[in-house]
């Protein structure tokens, strides 16, 4: 089963989605032990990374998801400002991460002929891995 995090945040009905779709079996949650019961974990995005880190704080889900992907190895997904948050410090609001990769979050600089944001879904091809078994390509 995986965990989808919840934070108050984040395009998590987009995830349900996909997960049904795929018939994947999911706990929208953020409970430490449903969390640590879980085989692995998606952080859903679509939100500021201050907002995001501070979030994850107030629900001590920051602390739960250290141990779970540092000490207990879970697989882990995060999407958008889910990925970033994984990061050392984030420009986008000036704060910290939680430092699961070593590293500066930098802003995109913005020029006419780029988007920022980008928000939507990409055609998806996955290489194997324990986080993608039995998840099927959409392209």
């Amino acid at each position: 089963m995986i965990a989808i995090i919840d934070y108050d945040g984040g395009n998590t009905k987009s995830i349900l989605n996909v997960l049904n779709r795929c018939q994947i079996k999911y706990c929208v949650t953020s409970e430490r032990d449903k969390i640590m019961d879980c085989s692995k974990i998606i952080l859903p995005g679509v939100s500021n990374f201050s907002f995001c880190m501070n979030s994850l704080k107030k629900k001590n889900l920051d602390k739960i998801i250290k141990d779970a992907v540092l000490d207990k190895k879970k697989p882990f997904l995060g999407i958008c400002s889910g990925m970033q948050i994984l990061g050392t410090f984030s420009e986008e609001g000036n704060a910290e991460g939680l430092n699961i990769i070593p590293g500066k979050i930098k802003k995109i600089p913005i020029s006419k002929s780029k988007i920022v944001p980008h928000v939507g879904w990409n055609k998806i091809k996955f290489k194997a891995s324990k986080l993608t078994n039995n998840v099927k390509n959409y392209t």
